[in-house]
């Protein structure tokens, strides 16, 4: 690797800002690029578009949430609360469906 050697302070500070910008961006990606987020934003998608329309559009997610959690969780018992939980959201009148919610 060659030394760096600034001519100016305006060099010094542009290798700062592009060191600190690599470093940033860097930890962003390993924030967000970890194995379990993927299970993570699968599951609020599923719930979001459960809620939205009919759940059984979506059978692709729903294979995978419930094979990921074979152990935990069970598919019929699955079925009826995510009806119970549209249900749930279809009462709410004129409000939009956040994941807060």
């Amino acid at each position: 690797m060659e030394n760096f050697f600034p001519q100016t302070v305006t060099d010094l500070y542009r290798q700062k800002y592009f060191e600190a910008l690599d470093l940033v961006i860097i930890c962003v990606k390993n924030r967000f690029d970890q194995p379990g987020y993927k299970v993570l934003r699968n599951v609020e998608d599923f719930l979001i578009k459960a809620v939205c329309s009919d759940f059984e559009k979506y059978t692709d997610e729903f294979r995978f949430l419930t094979e990921f959690y074979e152990k935990v969780i069970d598919k019929d018992s699955l079925k009826v609360q995510l009806e119970t939980l549209r249900t749930f959201f279809e009462k709410q009148e004129g409000e939009s469906v956040s994941l807060s919610d």
